[in-house]
C-alpha cells in the first residue's frame, strides 16, 4: 500500500466517536479502516469527542492508531444543543492545524465533525456514512430535542451545513449506491461524482464455523444485531415472531444491542406473549458477535430505513449466515445478488413472518444459501483492498493540496 512519496503519510481521521468509547458500525468502520491503514504503512490519527471524563485527551492503541479527543458539553446543560457545534468547531479544528503538512491527509466521517473543515481552505475527503438532517428528525431525538418550530430551524440549517461539507471536500465517497441517492438529496452533482467504496469485513475474524451447521433445526433460532432505535426495525421484528411461531412452533429470536427502545421492546415482548422465547443480550462482544452468526439459522435485519451500508450484514454474510433483511436502505445491494428470496417484500412484521417462514421450510435452500454467502462479500470488501483504494484517493487529495500552493484557486474547496 505505498503511497508514491518519500515521507510516509499521516491521516487524520475525523469522526464523532472511537470503538473504544461506543460500539458502533460506523465507529467499527473508522476503526478498522485506520488499523487496515497502519499495518499498510500509513500513519493515523483519529481525532473524536471525549465521550467520559476519564477518557484519555491523547492515546496511543495497540494497533498503532493515535486517538486524540476533545471536550463537548455535558448533555445535562440545558445548552446542549447550541453549544455542541461550538465545541466540536474548537475541537477539531485545533487539532487538524496542529500537524497539517505536505504529506498529510484530512478523511472526514460523518458531517457534524466535518463542519470546521468545510470553512477551511485546506482540503480533505469526506465519507457520506448518512444525512444527519435526516437523522435529527429520526433517530437522534433523545440527544437533539427541541421545540417543534426550533428543531425544523436546527434540520434546515443542518442541511445546509451537510451541504457544505460535501461541496467543498476535495473528494467525496459513499458505501452504497442507496446512499449515493442520499447524498444526490443535497446535491445532485456531488453524489454523481462520488466514489463508491463499500464497507470492509474482517475476513479472519468473520469466517463460518469448522463444522457445517444443519439447516433444519427442531428449534430454530432467528438472530439479530441492531441498534435499538426505531429506524432499525427490531419492533416488527418482535411482532412477526408469533406469526412464525403459528408455522414453526420452537423458533426462537436472539437480539443483541443496545439503545433507547430497550425497555420498550421487552414490555413489547411480554405483551405479545412471547417473552419467553425471546433473549436480550445488551452489548456483545465480537467473538459473542461471530459465534451467533455462526450459530444462528437466520440472521435477520429488519431496518426501516437509512441502511447506508450493512456492516452486520456483510460479517453475517462473510460468517457463511443466511441473511434476511428488508428492502430498506442498502441492504438489497448485498442480498438480493445472493438469492432474492432472502429479500421481504416490505418492513412490515407480516412480510419479514412470510419470508422467514418460507426459508425456514426449505432448507435446502438455507444451505445453498450459506454455501455462496461469504462470495458475496469477500475479498472484494476485505480490509486490505478497502484500503488501497482509499490510498488511491488520499493521494489524489494530497496532489490537490499540493497544487493548491502554489495554484490557490485550483482546489474544489474554493466552489460557492
Amino acid at each position: 500500500m505505498s503511497t508514491g512519496r518519500n515521507a510516509p503519510l499521516e491521516v487524520v481521521m475525523v469522526t464523532n466517536n472511537v470503538l473504544a468509547d461506543k460500539i458502533g458500525g460506523h465507529e467499527r468502520y473508522v476503526s478498522s479502516l485506520s488499523r487496515a491503514l497502519v499495518a499498510g504503512g500509513a500513519s493515523v490519527r483519529v481525532v473524536a469527542k471525549r465521550w467520559h471524563h476519564d477518557a484519555q485527551a491523547r492515546e496511543l492503541q495497540s494497533d498503532g492508531v493515535v486517538v486524540e479527543r476533545y471536550a463537548v458539553p455535558s448533555k445535562l446543560n440545558p445548552l446542549y444543543a447550541a453549544l455542541y457545534p461550538l465545541y466540536v468547531a474548537a475541537g477539531v479544528g485545533a487539532r487538524v492545524r496542529r500537524r497539517a503538512g505536505a504529506n498529510t491527509v484530512v478523511h472526514a466521517h460523518m458531517s457534524v465533525p466535518a463542519f470546521p473543515l468545510a470553512f477551511r481552505r485546506a482540503p480533505y475527503l469526506f465519507t457520506f456514512h448518512a444525512p444527519i438532517w435526516r437523522e435529527l428528525l429520526m433517530e437522534r431525538q433523545d440527544s437533539y430535542a427541541l421545540p417543534g418550530a426550533l428543531q425544523q430551524t436546527v434540520v434546515r440549517v443542518a442541511r445546509g451545513l451537510e451541504r457544505r461539507v460535501a461541496l467543498r471536500a476535495s473528494a467525496v465517497t459513499v458505501l452504497s449506491e442507496f446512499m449515493r441517492q442520499e447524498l444526490g438529496m443535497l446535491d445532485d452533482g456531488v453524489a454523481a461524482s462520488a466514489a463508491l467504496i463499500p464497507g470492509g469485513v474482517d475476513g479472519e475474524r468473520f469466517a463460518p464455523p469448522t463444522v457445517p451447521r444443519p439447516a433444519a433445526a427442531a428449534e430454530p433460532v432467528l438472530f439479530t444485531a441492531r441498534r435499538l432505535t426505531p429506524r432499525t426495525g427490531v419492533d416488527e421484528l418482535l411482532r412477526a415472531l408469533p406469526l412464525i411461531r403459528a408455522s414453526c412452533p420452537g423458533t426462537r429470536l436472539v437480539v443483541a444491542g443496545a439503545g433507547p427502545m430497550d425497555g420498550s421492546l421487552r414490555a413489547l415482548a411480554r405483551s405479545i406473549g412471547v417473552e419467553r422465547a425471546v433473549d436480550f443480550l445488551g452489548r456483545i462482544s465480537d467473538d459473542e458477535l461471530v459465534a451467533w452468526y455462526r450459530r444462528a439459522t437466520l440472521v435477520v435485519v429488519p431496518t426501516r430505513e437509512l441502511e447506508g451500508f450493512g456492516l452486520s450484514t456483510a460479517e453475517a454474510l462473510a460468517c457463511g449466515a443466511a441473511v434476511v433483511g428488508t428492502p430498506a436502505g442498502a441492504t438489497p445491494e448485498l442480498l438480493r445478488a445472493l438469492d432474492p428470496a432472502l429479500l421481504s417484500d416490505d418492513c412490515s412484521a407480516a412480510a419479514l413472518a412470510r419470508t422467514i417462514v418460507r426459508l425456514l421450510g426449505d432448507p435446502d435452500r438455507i444451505v445453498a444459501i450459506r454455501s455462496g454467502a461469504r462470495a458475496r462479500v469477500l475479498p472484494q470488501m476485505a480490509w486490505p483492498r478497502v484500503a488501497d483504494r482509499y490510498l488511491e484517493l488520499y493521494e489524489r487529495v494530497a496532489f490537490t493540496a499540493d497544487s493548491d500552493r502554489s495554484h490557490p484557486a485550483s482546489l474544489r474547496s474554493a466552489l460557492p
